[in-house]
């Protein structure tokens, strides 16, 4: 399964979230943005928490405009509820509020937001190798589960078939 982003943002922000998206897609990953999105008549905190449920991590972007949306708030709220590793990316100058307290983020500036972009691409290329990396393990130890099952059924069979 391909890693999947959901990106958390004010809409002020859409041209930052413009370029995370294009950068993010072209590297393979999978990434929800509302903005690209659009389902009018959809409930908006259903499609949300659907989404984020579909997705391994929230990129949360915290910028001046986003700390004050009620909305990027809800969405911290729900992926904490959900357990997803949140990323916070956080412009020069900006609070981290409490809930994020204690974890780690990735500084951002809005003035130079190329090396930001980069160093995120990169990020989620490590991460999306180690999910895939993380898959692969599970279905070797399935199919060796398997496997090892196939034999005792078989062993058992035959166990039978000597009696």
């Amino acid at each position: 399964m391909a890693f999947k982003v959901f990106i958390s943002y004010s809409h002020k922000d859409r041209d930052i979230v413009n370029s995370l998206y294009s950068v993010l897609k072209q590297s393979g990953i999978n990434v929800y943005a509302a903005i690209f999105y659009p389902e009018p008549g959809k409930q908006i905190s259903q499609k949300i928490l659907e989404e984020m449920k579909s997705s391994d991590c929230v990129l949360l972007l915290l910028t001046h405009d986003s700390v004050m949306s009620q909305w990027v708030l809800n969405e911290i709220g729900m992926a904490k509820a959900l357990d997803r590793l949140i990323i916070p990316v956080v412009e020069k100058n900006v609070e981290i509020p409490n809930i994020l307290a204690g974890l780690e983020y990735i500084k951002f500036d809005k003035n130079n937001p190329l090396i930001t972009i980069d160093y995120i691409r990169e990020y989620f290329h490590y991460l999306t190798s180690w999910k895939e990396h993380e898959d692969r393990t599970r279905l070797g130890f399935g199919l060796a589960a398997l496997l090892f099952g196939l034999i005792l059924v078989s062993s058992s069979s035959k166990d039978k078939n000597q009696d």
